[in-house]
């Protein structure tokens, strides 16, 4: 499986530039959906990434609610979610329940053991099937506070 830093890097800029949060309820991104107001065991990566954690032990799926207003790919099969619907999800011991946002761009690159390495290995942008395939992409030297002053 593909490492999702890169995506995750853009999503902690986000946040000192707004103090959007890094993992957001699901409300925070779909205010208009009332269900999601509820949802406690189910959170957002950015907007991109919607993350439903196994809760309890020896338990291999669990239902999960996706955020009326769009669809959500399953990472790990493909299948695909409308929004504001829900579903009994695989979750096998080696698998988190994640999903990607319909029109998401997201980058990823194979693991690296450490930021330094992030240079050398290349990025992959995959895109999730769907409206508009946007992404938000940030990068700096990797080492320092210089990105604060623009650098």
């Amino acid at each position: 499986m593909p490492e999702v830093f890169p995506y995750l890097y853009p999503v902690f800029h986000e946040h000192t530039e707004t103090g959007a949060p890094v993992m957001r309820p699901l409300w925070f991104e779909y205010p208009k959906d009332v269900r999601t107001y509820l949802i406690e065991d189910e959170y957002l990566v950015g907007r991109e990434l919607l993350v439903a954690p196994m809760l309890s032990e020896g338990e291999v799926k669990r239902s999960v609610y996706f955020p009326k207003g769009d669809a959500w790919v399953d990472w790990w099969t493909g299948e695909r979610h409308e929004g504001g619907s829900q579903a009994e999800i695989a979750a096998p011991l080696d698998r988190l329940p994640l999903s990607a946002r319909a029109g998401a761009a997201i980058p990823v690159q194979p693991g690296v053991q450490h930021t330094g390495e992030m240079a050398r290995v290349p990025v992959t942008v995959l895109l999730v099937p769907g409206a508009d395939n946007t992404s938000r992409s940030y990068e700096d030297s990797g080492e320092g506070y210089s990105y604060q002053g623009g650098a």
